[in-house]
């Protein structure tokens, strides 16, 4: 496959997020007092060695479409209607009664079709189809990738998400004008034993988890009321496990 025949496969958002990625790490880089152009060279570089190597399944979903899912997600890990009695989730009917994983989409999601987010969300591996038609939960969160059931990635969602990232650090270093607050940007680092490296991922998952739960729950709070103001902004926070090298910031 040709390089234009690959580009003419990919929706033009595609083109348009890349280029504001491009931005933001440009005006990054100029703040930390690296030439952009090493940029420009070590991009033309990688482009030239990683060319013809395959990538994962990209599922074209709008972002939206997925923030959608997370909130389906959420929401059936949450509401009793959906859990059993030692708080789990239930496996719901894809139809039916008000516990049915359509009657879930239209109470949280109602501008999307049940079916396709249901979709969506076996593509990237959160939820499964029993052999009896009954829709199972496999996940708490509903990711932008996934290793099953096929190596599937959701290229738009992952660019947002890269979006909010430098656009926080760019805002940062660069937008940042008198003394208002600076956009939350926090790491901690330490080093440990390269064994305890999988524990160290449990924690921020089990934890990570537990934070992005309750910004949801604010969020969701609030939520009703962007439906009657024209001045909105959509937001959001992540938690992310950083791991390097030990040299590689010494």
């Amino acid at each position: 496959m040709t390089a234009s025949s690959s580009k003419d496969l990919q929706p033009p958002s595609i083109e348009q997020d890349v280029a504001q990625l491009a931005v933001l790490l440009a005006a990054i880089l100029k703040s930390c007092n690296v030439s952009v152009r090493l940029l420009a060279d070590c991009l033309s570089d990688l482009a030239k060695s990683t060319e013809g190597l395959p990538g994962g399944s990209a599922i074209y979903a709008s972002p939206n479409i997925h923030l959608a899912c997370t909130e389906v997600v959420f929401f059936w890990r949450r509401d009793p209607t959906f859990l059993d009695t030692e708080g789990n989730t239930k496996s719901l009917s894809r139809v039916g009664d008000i516990a049915s994983f359509s009657k879930l989409c239209e109470r949280v999601a109602p501008h999307y079709s049940s079916d396709r987010l249901l979709q969506y969300l076996i593509q990237m591996g959160a939820v499964r189809v029993l052999q009896n038609g009954m829709v199972q939960l496999m996940t708490e969160s509903v990711l932008a990738c996934s290793t099953q059931p096929q190596y599937a990635v959701a290229p738009e969602t992952i660019l947002m998400h890269l979006q909010g990232f430098l656009g926080s650090v760019e805002f940062n270093l660069v937008r940042r004008e008198g003394d208002p607050p600076p956009r939350y940007e926090r790491a901690c680092y330490g080093r440990i034993p390269s064994r305890l490296v999988p524990v160290f991922q449990q924690l921020v998952a089990t934890r990570g988890q537990n934070f992005i739960d309750s910004i949801d729950e604010w969020l969701d709070r609030h939520r009703s009321e962007a439906t009657c103001q024209s001045d909105v902004s959509q937001v959001g926070a992540g938690a992310y496990m950083l791991s390097y090298n030990s040299r590689s910031i010494e």
